[in-house]
């Protein structure tokens, strides 16, 4: 996303260059500096819709995946932390 927010800056003073009408280059300015936005947004928006379908479904391996993820992650957190410690310790 900074990419595109870097290259707006630019495309707006090459309009400055190239369109006489002030309401006209103001108009089409906006549109460049929310073009990323929107984007965004409607990634967003899209990946929500299939959040809704997935946490819907009946199969624990299809909907419960994302808690099944966290705690897996979590105790291979805690049991790594504690294995140092009583490496380290002993």
């Amino acid at each position: 996303m900074s990419i595109l927010s870097s290259l707006i800056g630019p495309a707006t003073k090459l309009l400055d260059k190239v369109i006489e009408d002030k309401d006209q280059k103001n108009a089409l300015a906006h549109e460049i500096a929310t073009m990323a936005e929107r984007h965004a947004q409607e990634l967003a928006q899209g990946q929500l819709e299939v959040n809704k379908v997935e946490a819907a479904h009946k199969s624990l391996f299809v909907a419960g995946w994302r808690p099944a993820i966290g705690w897996v992650c979590a105790l291979g957190l805690l049991q790594c932390d504690t294995c140092e410690y009583y490496w380290y310790l002993g």
